[in-house]
């Protein structure tokens, strides 16, 4: 289990990268998760409830909140689901990055990856 210490690290890097205007368009965030899942970008949109689909759109989700400022309910229009699911969805990557030091740190890969992509772009 994450302790605070790491949480509150993670948590500022995400929170760097959005206070250094580095805001990712959620384009790339998509193609980023599709990529690192081997999901399809057209899987995220639809109404599949297999496990590593809806593991990868909630992750998507999540990033696509904390690296722009789009609303929930903005997000949920992008993958055709209600805001309260991406409330969800947001609520669950958050509990699994702090259970979870494994995927906190594959979390933490693709958004320095999603930096290097958008400084190189």
């Amino acid at each position: 289990m994450k302790t605070t210490d790491e949480w509150m690290s993670w948590y500022n890097l995400v929170a760097d990268r959005a206070s250094d205007n580095l805001r990712a368009r959620p384009e790339d965030i998509i193609s980023a998760v599709c990529y690192l899942t081997r999901v399809r970008p057209e899987h995220l949109a639809s109404k599949s409830r297999a496990q590593h689909i809806s593991m990868a759109r909630q992750l998507a989700m999540f990033i696509v909140r904390e690296l722009t400022d789009l609303s929930f309910p903005r997000i949920g229009q992008m993958f055709g689901r209600d805001h309260t699911t991406v409330i969800h969805a947001h609520n669950v990557i958050r509990r699994r990055i702090e259970r979870d030091r494994a995927f906190a740190l594959t979390v933490e890969r693709m958004l320095r990856g999603l930096e290097t992509w958008r400084t190189a772009a």
